[in-house]
């Protein structure tokens, strides 16, 4: 028996299950990487807001506790260490990651000059983050090639020698002889 009937539904996109595991899956890393973008629109987002962020958006009530966390993993992310050992330099053709903790950049020229352990220089990059935090440079060269070693190292006086052609000349003296050649026998 075939009926010739058509039946017309709608779809309802409001939940009617109870959700119970809502605050499970907001793992604090989680929160983090959803207020990186937030926080690098909004620089000095706010815990109430941030909680008006998740409740609005994801239905999440988070608490106090786990916003900040997530705030300051967050602006750890977008500012950098708190160290200021990490910096981005921004040059022409290419930027570059300085990181003054490990004295290495990624131009590698750091890292050349600093693989015997022994003689280090820092590169132009390093340089500018250097300046970018007022520390001197000094304390990221090897101590040979500081001026305080350069004075230390030429700090005596050195009596210079008359050249050559001031030389006295003399005729008498033993100046060495050729051996002389021996021959070999049978030959």
């Amino acid at each position: 028996m075939r009926t010739n009937c058509w039946q017309i539904k709608t779809f309802n996109e409001d939940h009617t299950c109870p959700r119970e595991d809502r605050n499970r899956a907001a793992n604090r890393n989680w929160v983090c990487i959803k207020l990186v973008k937030k926080v690098r629109k909004y620089p000095n987002f706010r815990h109430c807001e941030a909680t008006t962020y998740f409740r609005t958006r994801f239905d999440l009530t988070l608490n106090k506790n786990s916003i900040s966390r997530a705030l300051m993993d967050a602006r750890s992310v977008v500012y950098g260490d708190n160290g200021y050992e990490k910096f981005e330099v921004h040059g022409h053709p290419t930027n570059h990651v300085v990181d003054l903790g490990k004295r290495l950049c990624t131009c590698q020229f750091w890292m050349l000059t600093s693989h015997l352990h022994c003689y280090s220089i820092p590169c132009v990059h390093a340089c500018g983050a250097l300046s970018q935090v007022n520390k001197p440079l000094e304390d990221f060269c090897h101590f040979w090639l500081t001026m305080e070693s350069y004075r230390k190292t030429y700090n005596h006086h050195i009596n210079p020698i008359s050249g050559q052609p001031l030389w006295e000349h003399a005729e008498e003296c033993n100046r060495p002889h050729a051996s002389k050649i021996k021959r070999k026998l049978g030959k």
